[in-house]
């Protein structure tokens, strides 16, 4: 499977648009609400300033690589969908990204 494939199966499996199964997946059921988990959720590693900049900062990213989101910029499904658009046109800068 080519990778913008992938990541568009994932964001779509993510959204619940698709059932995994449909895809010849056999992960089980995903019994959480994706669209609470972010980079800001996760990145504990991170001091609680720089946790709170960091929506901020993925939207700045992705706005100069052209992409707009609508919600949560740091959301799972939003940086998977990212992934799947970069990946649509592999250019060396998309790669690099």
């Amino acid at each position: 499977m080519e990778r913008a494939s992938f990541y568009l199966a994932l964001f779509l499996i993510l959204r619940g648009d698709v059932e995994p199964r449909k895809l010849g997946l056999d992960v089980g059921a995903i019994n959480c609400d994706v669209s609470e988990i972010g980079a800001s959720l996760l990145r504990e590693d991170l001091d609680p300033v720089t946790r709170s900049l960091l929506p901020k900062a993925i939207a700045q990213f992705y706005e100069n690589y052209g992409y707009e989101v609508a919600g949560e910029p740091d959301s799972l499904l939003a940086m998977t969908a990212f992934m799947a658009q970069l990946a649509k046109t592999p250019t060396e800068e998309s790669l690099k990204a």
